[in-house]
């Protein structure tokens, strides 16, 4: 059976030192959640936060990777692809998404008028009232994976959107119907994460 090596460097968030002494631990399995381990091999960060795994494949199934104790460990990447050697680069602990939201629109509202917005989600969202003034109206940490569940190898480009509404029943109307074939007020847009900025356009009629 042959061997194949998986390579990083392990870092808190983009910009941080490089961790040394982490523990981390490479799964492969079926339900790609890390809970029947039908193969786990792990490993510790060096001073310069390097890590290496060498494992012999058990099955062409995605590996991902997870971070902390040997008791209690969390995902922090899935999908690794099976029987590749692979360099994964720098992966972060807390791999944050920063996405600048600009408005542009050239309805005029009135002071009883109020915006309602949230990106990638319904819940959290946030509000403007009006008069509502064109260019850069808000600035969002996310972690990366939010709108898939797990940050993940295979998906560097991570696809959301904007919701939104003039007041709180319009913007309802996107949060009923948001997973619909035809939504009401959605902006898609990609996100690329890993240390980029994103900005999002929330264009409206």
């Amino acid at each position: 059976m042959p061997a194949y090596t998986i390579t990083g460097n392990l870092r808190e968030n983009c910009g941080s030192p490089p961790l040394s002494g982490a523990y981390l631990e490479l799964f492969q399995d079926g339900s790609s959640l890390g809970t029947s381990k039908s193969q786990n091999v792990n490993t510790t960060t060096d001073n310069n936060g390097h890590f290496s795994f060498t494992y012999k494949n058990s099955s062409s199934l995605p590996l991902l990777l997870r971070y902390g104790t040997a008791s209690s460990s969390r995902r922090i990447l899935i999908g690794i692809p099976a029987e590749k050697n692979i360099d994964l680069g720098d992966i972060y602990v807390n791999n944050k998404v920063t996405i600048i939201l600009k408005l542009n629109t050239s309805t005029v509202y009135s002071t009883a008028d109020t915006l309602y917005y949230a990106i990638g989600e319904i819940v959290g969202y946030k509000t403007l009232p009006a008069p509502l003034t064109n260019g850069i109206i808000d600035t969002f940490y996310k972690r990366k994976g939010f709108t898939l569940g797990d940050n993940s190898y295979n998906v560097p480009v991570e696809q959301t959107a904007i919701y939104w509404g003039i007041g709180y029943s319009d913007f309802y109307n996107s949060a009923i119907s948001w997973n619909t074939s035809n939504p009401y007020h959605k902006i898609p847009f990609s996100v690329n994460g890993n240390c980029k900025i994103d900005t999002a356009y929330l264009n409206i009629p």
